[in-house]
């Protein structure tokens, strides 16, 4: 959880309800952010990117990049009438506004249109928005809406078209099939402790700030023991779970994990399983080392701080920072994770954060952005840290580190945020000067939340809170300062030493 994002590619929309991309191509990308220069967005590693797209599967209805079309013998194909003039994420875009009926008469007029009627996204919005609260998934998000829509058993086999060549709809489907490159997994600068004692836990990497492995956390739960795909299903049979904007079982999910091919596929991410499913909230332990949560005193009134987390291979979380400057642990139960962190301050390549840290604009998926610019984070920033997360590790998320997982194999996870001793500080600035971005309640909740907090800590940390005052008291004298020396001279505001 984290800032708004927003996507950048060209294509309309995002699955996460975020707020709208920036238009533009996924190879040049105009970014208007305040405080942000524009750049021209370079691919990296460009001949390896051409060499991936020749070891994939052809994408199923033919579809080439545009680079294909100066060498290849087949006669272009664009059959699209009056609508040919336009770039193809304009025509994307405009489809979005037919009804189904109306798409699929419109891909029985041409070659052309009929690769542009069978692109998942338009089908995919419906079935969210007539199937969210549950659906059977059947190979393609089009083939599931006529399905469920006209209970007929529709099998479709795409017809490849030659002569096609469209960036906007090839590179969804090469990030969907692409494979992980060996480098992306073969480096760990990551800590690694075992029986780590909650001291020794505190003084090197909680107070520091400082990312951690934990080995041999999660394998006392039982959840470790128990959580398979099976056991998930046939114990929470009765529950929905939430994945982006549907409620799912976890049967109706794990069908459609195994049968999906998308470039960001919808994960569970569920904060009321231990409310809906008791349960499962029984199987697991929070650890000694986080036991000191200072949100509990907020009782059931705290921002949402625990989820149940399921994904494919594939799914994972694009760069964010964790919400309320709280810190984090992800413990994994099944499967393997991709993990890089980027330190508090330094946003990622290919990542602009607003000038207020509450947006980000960023690719639209996490394998794009491990095609585009991965390779550059590894040369140029040495304070880059990554590791693969393994079944049974927990990793430590330092309050303020810019972080990105991908799931490399299904996984199941849990994951809590928390306040400790050692992040209080800054999670009490956080909800103090950032009340528009407090996440994780809303309405009076959140408008009072600091209000509530720093009561609540009052009877039980009256330091933390006088330390806390201290500080504010001395930020308002400087910025008092600051307002009355710019107001008597305008050109101080543009005043600085420099020592070059």
């Amino acid at each position: 959880m984290g800032p708004d994002s927003k996507r950048r590619r060209g294509e309309p929309g995002d699955q996460d309800g975020g707020v709208a991309a920036k238009k533009g191509s996924r190879g040049v990308v105009d970014v208007e952010e305040e405080g942000v220069v524009e750049e021209d967005v370079v691919v990296e590693d460009e001949e390896d990117v051409a060499a991936d797209c020749e070891m994939e599967l052809r994408h199923p209805y033919g579809v080439q990049p545009e680079g294909n079309r100066h060498f290849c013998s087949d006669r272009p194909t664009r059959e699209l009438g009056s609508l040919a003039c336009l770039r193809d994420e304009l025509v994307l875009e405009i489809l979005s506004f037919l009804d189904f009926k109306s798409l699929v008469r419109f891909g029985q007029c041409s070659r052309t249109t009929y690769i542009f009627s069978h692109q998942d996204e338009p089908w995919r919005t419906w079935v969210v928005q007539k199937f969210s609260k549950g659906f059977g998934f059947r190979r393609s998000w089009r083939e599931t809406f006529l399905r469920s829509s006209t209970g007929l058993d529709i099998c479709e086999t795409p017809i490849p078209v030659k002569g096609f060549f469209s960036d906007a709809l090839f590179q969804p489907w090469h990030c969907a099939t692409a494979g992980f490159k060996p480098q992306w997994l073969d480096r760990s600068n990551i800590p690694r402790r075992r029986n780590l004692s909650v001291e020794d836990f505190v003084e090197q990497f909680e107070k520091p700030g400082r990312p951690v492995v934990l080995e041999g956390v999660v394998s006392s739960w039982p959840a470790f023991k128990k959580w398979s795909k099976e056991f998930l299903v046939k114990t929470t049979s009765s529950h929905s779970f939430e994945a982006g904007p549907l409620m799912l079982s976890f049967e109706q999910y794990f069908s459609y994990a195994e049968q999906c091919v998308e470039e960001k596929p919808f994960y569970i991410f569920d904060k009321h399983f231990a409310k809906s499913c008791p349960a499962l909230a029984e199987d697991y332990l929070v650890p000694d080392y986080f036991t000191d949560d200072l949100f509990k005193l907020l009782g059931e009134r705290r921002p949402d701080h625990r989820w149940i987390i399921a994904g494919p291979r594939r799914s994972g979380s694009s760069w964010h920072i964790d919400p309320n400057s709280t810190s984090a642990w992800n413990a994994l139960v099944r499967g393997r994770k991709k993990w890089i962190f980027s330190p508090p301050g330094v946003p990622p390549p290919g990542v602009f954060p607003s000038a207020d840290g509450g947006e980000v604009t960023q690719p639209v998926s996490v394998t794009e952005w491990f095609i585009h610019y991965y390779q550059r984070m590894r040369r140029s920033c040495p304070d880059m840290l990554e590791c693969v997360a393994e079944e049974g590790d927990l990793v430590f998320v330092p309050s303020g580190w810019w972080h990105l997982v991908l799931n490399l194999t299904d996984t199941i996870a849990i994951t809590q945020n928390y306040v400790s001793r050692h992040n209080l500080q800054s999670v009490l600035r956080f909800l103090r000067h950032k009340r528009d971005q407090i996440s994780g309640c809303k309405g009076e909740d959140a408008d009072t939340l600091y209000d509530r907090f720093v009561q609540a800590l009052r009877g039980h940390l009256p330091e933390a809170v006088d330390a806390h005052m201290a500080s504010e008291a001395a930020r308002s004298v400087g910025s008092i300062w600051d307002k009355a020396t710019v107001d008597a001279d305008p050109a101080a505001a543009a005043f600085s030493f420099d020592f070059d």
